[in-house]
């Protein structure tokens, strides 16, 4: 059995050396999301439409922020309540709206904070609000030397969901709201050359979002690689 893998330890070491340089070259993931209410229309529209109000979502930036546009469809003023509003993202939820500012959560200091309780929306009007991210960093697919890997949503590793509280009467308690549930369907790896093109090509990028690979991802990276393109080979020779 020695014998066997000393001498079959050259070409070994030379299968490795090629399923590890590709992965190495990847550096950015797209991360398309799929949702049960809220739908594409067209090349880039991505809409929830309720009976008071359509709720538009765009996530393609860097780590995909929760930013969405809310239009008031009927003919009265709508009020949104930020304080019962939020993002859930798994099993952590965060408000919309903050009462101290100085103590808000550090993990979303670049993001837009709403001090604001109560939003007036009037009639036919929308406001766009700026929520949290999804996910900043370089995800481990896990599955050797593959590009990409789907999900559903009962094993998707990003569960998120926006929660908006609003009412047509303000002195009245806000029972209506709109729950928006997403989950990450399909993470895919890329190069920079084919990024770039697909980011200035592609008609449809609204329900996705993007990280690039930083140093200490790339790192990390390559010795998750190496040990999963190390139990593949193995099982293949031996």
């Amino acid at each position: 059995m020695t014998k066997n893998i000393i001498k079959k330890a050259p070409l070994l070491i030379g299968l490795l050396a090629v399923l590890l340089l590709p992965s190495c070259s990847f550096r950015y993931q797209v991360f398309n999301t799929s949702s049960s209410e809220v739908l594409k229309y067209g090349d880039d529209v991505y809409v929830y439409e309720g009976d008071d109000v359509e709720v538009y979502y765009d996530f393609w930036v860097h780590s995909g922020v929760m930013l969405f546009k809310i239009h008031n469809r009927a003919e009265i003023p709508l009020y949104i309540d930020l304080n019962k509003s939020y993002f859930r993202l798994n099993n952590k939820s965060i408000n919309y709206q903050v009462n101290d500012i100085d103590n808000r959560d550090a993990t979303f200091d670049h993001y837009e904070w709403h001090t604001e309780s109560v939003v007036k929306l009037p009639p036919g009007l929308g406001i766009q609000i700026e929520g949290y991210p999804i996910n900043h960093f370089w995800y481990p697919l896990r599955n050797g030397n593959k590009r990409s890997r789907q999900y559903d949503k009962d094993n998707s590793p990003f569960i998120f969901y926006n929660h908006i509280s609003y009412s047509f009467n303000p002195d009245q308690e806000f029972t209506d709201a709109v729950k928006n549930y997403f989950w990450v369907s399909e993470i895919k790896k890329m190069k920079k050359v084919e990024f770039e093109d697909y980011s200035t090509t592609s008609p449809s990028t609204s329900d996705k979002f993007f990280v690039q690979r930083r140093s200490d991802d790339e790192q990390a990276g390559f010795w998750a690689d190496l040990a999963f393109s190390i139990l593949e080979t193995v099982v293949f020779f031996f």
